[in-house]
C-alpha cells in the first residue's frame, strides 16, 4: 500500500529582558496534520521560562511547555503494527534548573524535570501493535559539565536519571 500524510509546524518564540534582571521567554507553535483520505488536524503548543543570574557564574531557570508529537506514517499505516485511529501525544513539561561556570575552564548544571503525557503511542508488547497509553509520568534529574579545551574543543559529558510511572486507569 502507499499512503500520505503532510505534516507541518510553524513557531513564533519572543525573548525579552522586561525588568532588567530575569530573561523571559514565550514561544507558540501550530501544527498540522492532513492524511491522504482528506482527514486534518491542526493542534497548538507553548512554552515559557524565566532565567535570572544570581552572580555572575551562578545561573537559575525554570520552564514549562505543552508539547505535541504526531503520530508517523509508520504508527498509522504499517500494515502489521499501524493503527489509523491514533490520537497525537501530548505532554505538559517542567523543568527547574541552575548552571554554575565558577569552575573556569569548566560549566556544570542540574536540572530537574517532570513530564505528564497523555495518549503516549508505543507499541504494545502482545499485539505488537501500535496504540495509544492513557497516561504516563516521566520525571527526574539531569547533571552536566563541560569544559572548554585547548585548540577551541570542548570535552561535555551528562548523567541522567528517570523515573516513569505509568497513571492510566487499567
Amino acid at each position: 500500500q502507499s499512503r500520505t500524510l503532510h505534516i507541518a509546524s510553524s513557531a513564533l518564540e519572543l525573548s525579552a529582558a522586561p525588568f532588567g534582571w530575569v530573561d523571559v521567554v514565550f514561544g507558540y507553535a501550530v501544527h498540522w496534520l492532513e492524511r491522504d483520505d482528506g482527514a486534518s488536524e491542526v493542534h497548538g503548543s507553548f512554552s515559557g521560562g524565566l532565567s535570572r543570574a544570581l552572580t555572575p557564574d551562578l545561573r537559575l531557570r525554570a520552564g514549562f511547555a505543552r508539547k505535541l508529537r504526531l503520530p508517523s506514517v509508520q504508527q498509522l499505516y504499517d500494515t502489521l503494527s499501524g493503527d489509523p485511529e491514533l490520537a497525537p501525544e501530548r505532554a505538559m513539561t517542567y523543568e527547574l534548573g541552575a548552571e554554575y561556570a565558577g569552575l573556569a575552564p569548566a560549566v556544570v548544571g542540574l536540572t530537574l524535570f517532570r513530564s505528564d503525557v497523555e495518549n503516549f503511542i508505543d507499541r504494545d508488547p502482545v499485539t505488537e501493535e501500535f496504540a495509544n497509553n492513557q497516561r504516563f509520568r516521566f520525571q527526574g534529574l539531569e547533571l552536566a559539565a563541560r569544559a572548554a579545551l585547548a585548540g577551541g574543543r570542548e570535552l561535555a559529558a551528562s548523567w541522567s536519571y528517570l523515573h516513569a510511572r505509568d497513571l492510566s486507569d487499567t
